[in-house]
């Protein structure tokens, strides 16, 4: 690490973030309170990762701002010359994505770690390991998580205090690579072709980068909080659960803090719909249903939003989205009658989805209940709802953070009570009856078609492991199987959405597969499971809209 370096970087980074991007909107106030912190202990970045940019924006912020930057752990993907050889003098520390079957450089990169804790250097690493091509938010490893533990239990520092960092993006710069890897594609490695194409990036207009930082949360303080002692003799089944809370609670804490921008709550409003093309008043009157549900969950705004109009139609940040989208040709407006009528292109749709993302885990217990409401049929009793809410939670249990500390009753409660405030239900002791204004059903439809795309996803790999053999099958076989179908299903207008033929998307079902038992994996082969996958694909068929 060298100070020099960086402020030689500096001023170069200013000169390219200010060309592509619009600005930087920092939390000014959150910053400040994390850096405080760590008069009482190191302290421990850990943003959200959708972008590589996420490496050096962080560190440029704290930087133009007087702070000493953070150590980064970083992927040795990009150690390579010369990005390699900046990077690890602006900080960066790279580590193997796999330590299996190495226990020397298992012990000297632990090691490592629990020298950056004892001599109080703050470092960033980020909880969900790669970059999330989706944009929502993935589930923890606990890698980094487990080693960071073990330093303070073993006496290394009296604290740690975990920093949880939102890092968004009203367009990424991989978004065209991403998409490619959606649909199947093999991840490219970073090399220098990946720099000489930054002449490229200098050309285009990327919006605006939000961060925002939640609450630090002290390490110590979690495992008091389990009536725990810190001590190096903690049973290894007790710090696992300590270590699990902690990324569970870091990753609740981003979602909490993930900024909602005009292009996600555009990507959703016009994404969850499948008719051909849906025109203005009605993507407008979903916008601010959207809004009116973040501001009552008191999600930040991008301050652009602030008493902005919600219309395409009508100048404003919402407009300027669609004027993007349409550059990017997402998006076509067709003029009929005097409306202006929006269509999605099928083909981009996947790309497009990566901005719906970022917003859906914060409204994932509206449209979770809304669909439970709509499946329900005409018997929309509490306890029937609440029945289907839960196998939905459950069956997306890879897809969606939920709140850590509440249990599932707790929040399905807090939800009916949303939901009747913002009035769309009429809740009795043992119904739920859908209010009878014309703007409701469209309302509840707009919200459970959110979750279209992962039904189909979920569907679409629960078809396909029904076919698996009696002897196994190579998992990329598998997933290169289920990807060919999907995109035969889609032809054939099995599946509704072109975004669920997405391959995380097919990766996590097939983990919940594995999980409930339908689908066995041993020895990097997948089997049949001891519960018969039939039961899933028709609670699935369950759960599909009209």
């Amino acid at each position: 690490y060298s100070p020099t370096a960086l402020g030689t970087l500096a001023p170069i980074l200013n000169f390219v973030f200010s060309r592509i991007y619009d600005g930087i909107d920092v939390d000014e106030a959150g910053l400040e309170r994390a850096m405080k912190m760590g008069a009482h202990a190191p302290i421990v970045l850990v943003p959200s990762h959708k972008s590589h940019v996420d490496y050096l924006i962080m560190s440029f912020v704290l930087w133009q701002r007087g702070y000493a930057a953070p150590l980064v752990a970083a992927g040795a993907n990009l150690s390579f010359f010369p990005l390699g050889w900046v990077l690890r003098r602006s900080g960066a520390f790279f580590l193997r994505r796999s330590f299996k079957g190495d226990a020397l450089y298992t012990a000297t990169f632990k090691a490592y770690l629990k020298k950056l804790v004892h001599d109080g250097m703050h470092h960033e690493f980020f909880p969900e390991g790669g970059r999330s091509r989706t944009g929502k938010l993935l589930q923890p490893k606990l890698g980094l998580f487990t080693w960071l533990v073990d330093a303070v239990l073993e006496g290394a520092s009296r604290d740690l205090h975990f920093v949880p960092v939102a890092i968004d993006y009203e367009k990424v710069v991989e978004g065209n690579s991403y998409k490619k890897e959606l649909q199947g594609g093999e991840k490219q490695a970073e090399d220098i072709r990946g720099l000489l194409a930054a002449p490229k990036v200098l050309t285009d207009n990327y919006g605006r980068i939000h961060l925002r930082f939640n609450e630090p949360i002290s390490l110590v303080q979690l495992i008091h909080e389990r009536g725990l002692a810190v001590t190096e003799s903690l049973p290894d089944e007790q710090k696992k659960n300590v270590v699990r809370a902690l990324g569970n609670r870091v990753m609740f804490a981003i979602s909490q803090v993930s900024t909602v921008t005009p292009h996600a709550l555009l990507a959703t409003a016009l994404l969850a719909h499948r008719k051909r093309g849906i025109a203005a008043r009605d993507l407008t009157d979903r916008i601010v249903l959207l809004r009116t549900i973040a501001s009552d969950l008191k999600a930040p705004f991008s301050q652009q939003l602030q008493n902005a109009p919600s219309s395409p139609v009508v100048l404003g940040p919402i407009a300027d989205a669609m004027r993007m989208f349409g550059h990017q040709k997402f998006v076509r407006v067709v003029e009929t009658g005097g409306d202006a009528i929006f269509q999605v292109e099928d083909s981009t749709r996947l790309e497009l989805s990566f901005y719906k993302n970022t917003i859906l885990n914060l409204v994932a217990g509206r449209t979770i209940v809304a669909r439970a409401l709509l499946v329900s049929g005409n018997h929309r009793s509490i306890a029937r709802v609440k029945e289907q809410a839960l196998a939905l939670s459950r069956l997306f249990k890879f897809e969606f953070i939920y709140a850590p500390a509440k249990s599932f009753d707790h929040i399905f409660d807090e939800t009916l009570l949303h939901l009747k405030q913002l009035g769309l239900i009429l809740p009795t002791e043992s119904t739920i009856d859908i209010a009878p204004e014309a703007h409701v059903m469209p309302s509840l439809q707009f919200l459970a078609e959110m979750l279209t795309d992962y039904i189909g996803s979920y569907a679409l790999t629960a078809r396909q492991a029904a076919l698996l053999p009696a002897e196994g099958l190579d998992k990329k076989e598998f997933l290169k199987l289920a990807l060919d179908a999907g995109r035969r299903d889609f032809l054939a207008s099995v599946i509704a959405l072109s975004e669920s033929i997405s391959k995380p998307n097919i990766e996590n079902a097939l983990a919940y597969l594995i999980d409930q038992k339908f689908v066995i994996e041993q020895n990097k082969k997948l089997m049949p499971g001891t519960r018969p996958v039939g039961e899933v694909i028709e609670q699935l068929k369950s759960l599909m809209l009209p």
